[in-house]
């Protein structure tokens, strides 16, 4: 008798944490995150059994460690490149994950982090991204930086990144995702059918993406989107844990 063996599925969840400060929040130099917010989120990514964590908005080192302890997890973690606030990191459960060779972020104002994460199969090469929105600069100055920046990502890291998560500051069908799909990506939304769910909490836009190389298309498990375990009404001034909503994929490892 052949007994099948299970295999490992991996949840990978992105989100923008707004700087641990909860929505509304209007300020682009955060101080110190909310400890509340940042306890509840992190209890969220627990309960949704994440196995990586790609995070942007993280504003200092010391809340990556913050996040780190409160998860015990393994953690990288790179600033923004002008505007340090902007930093992104990963975290993971599944034992240190090391920084890709080349590490320099290419991002020339916000952030990326680029690791390979170990599996039972191989190791997977993962990247939390964070692309201007143009708050700092006009919309076209901004959206030539996207298109300069993830051409730089994908001469750099395109062949070792597997995952490439994070907030785009664009639309799924803009000039970053012509280049993306490409060289070989895909959008995981799209592969479930689920294009049309917004990741804002203020509307239906949908610029937080999880983008997987073309040969791990058919280990897609799941695709999602946070929704009503986002919002709070015991917090004084405070109507959502973050002004994004977490993404997520399950993917089998």
């Amino acid at each position: 008798m052949h007994l099948k063996i299970p295999k490992l599925a991996v949840k990978i969840i992105s989100h923008n944490v707004y700087w641990f400060q909860g929505h509304p929040f209007s300020e682009s130099c955060p101080g110190a995150p909310n400890q509340e917010i940042l306890r509840r989120l992190c209890t969220l990514y627990r309960e949704k059994e994440a196995a990586i964590l790609c995070l942007q908005e993280i504003q200092s080192e010391d809340v990556a460690m913050a996040v780190a302890a409160e998860m015990q997890m393994d953690v990288l973690y790179t600033p923004g490149a002008i505007h340090a606030q902007y930093g992104s990191m990963i975290a993971t459960s599944l034992r240190s994950p090391f920084r890709l060779p080349n590490g320099a972020p290419t991002i020339l104002e916000r952030s990326l982090v680029a690791a390979r994460v170990p599996l039972p199969s191989g190791t997977l090469g993962v990247t939390s991204i964070h692309l201007t929105s143009g708050r700092q600069t006009s919309p076209a100055e901004a959206k030539a930086a996207r298109v300069r920046e993830i051409s730089e990502f994908l001469t750099s890291h395109g062949v070792e990144t597997d995952i490439l998560a994070g907030d785009f500051n664009e639309d799924p069908d803009g000039e970053v995702a012509g280049l993306l799909r490409a060289r070989g990506f895909v959008d995981t939304a799209s592969v479930f059918g689920k294009a049309s769910i917004g990741a804002s909490v203020s509307g239906t836009r949908r610029r937080d993406l999880i983008w997987v190389k073309a040969k791990w298309q058919s280990r897609l498990l799941d695709y999602g989107v946070v929704q009503e375990e986002l919002a709070v009404s015991d917090l004084k001034g405070k109507s959502f844990l973050s002004d994004h909503r977490p993404v997520w994929i399950t993917l089998e490892a």
